[in-house]
């Protein structure tokens, strides 16, 4: 009787959550629906949009060959998702209004990573990185640079100034 349950449970939660397929007119309002939209740019996302906008979760490839998998609002790219580029490299994590915002992991090509905070596309606050050779930074990062050679660059430039 409990699998029953579970199992009825389970089929109804499912249905009340579909989208139905956005209209084939392309001029018709897409409204909490699911479809494919190829741009001009050669563009193509593919998932759920609201008031004519990518909103939801959706799969945008880019004509270039990168790639970004996870959520959007009006249009733009917001929350957690997976970007990855033509060149090898990947970033898993946060995003707000289209750029890298909050924790997140990148991978570079090379096998380098770093594991962090980003504010505005920038590691920002505590981070890792680790080389591909092995070498690793933990600490923090202020606007996309290493505190240690922040730090530095302050000192030398209250040297040069004398």
């Amino acid at each position: 009787m409990k699998k029953i349950i579970l199992l009825t449970t389970l089929l109804l939660s499912t249905s009340v959550y579909a989208l139905e397929n956005c209209p084939s007119d392309s001029s018709a309002r897409w409204h909490y629906c699911f479809g494919s939209l190829n741009m001009k740019s050669g563009d193509k996302y593919v998932g759920t949009f609201k008031d004519n906008k990518r909103h939801g979760q959706g799969t945008l490839t880019l004509s270039s060959g990168s790639k970004y998998v996870g959520g959007f609002v009006d249009g733009v790219i917001n929350g957690h998702g997976t970007f990855a580029w033509k060149s090898g490299n990947e970033y898993v994590g946060e995003f707000h209004d289209g750029v890298r915002h909050g924790q997140g992991t990148f991978t570079f090509s090379s096998g380098s990573k770093y594991v962090g905070m980003y504010i505005d596309n920038k590691k920002h606050g505590q981070g890792t990185y680790t080389s591909s050779n092995g070498s690793k930074y933990v600490g923090e990062y202020k606007e996309g640079v290493r505190e240690d050679i922040f730090q530095m660059e302050n000192i030398f430039q209250m040297y040069v100034k004398i």
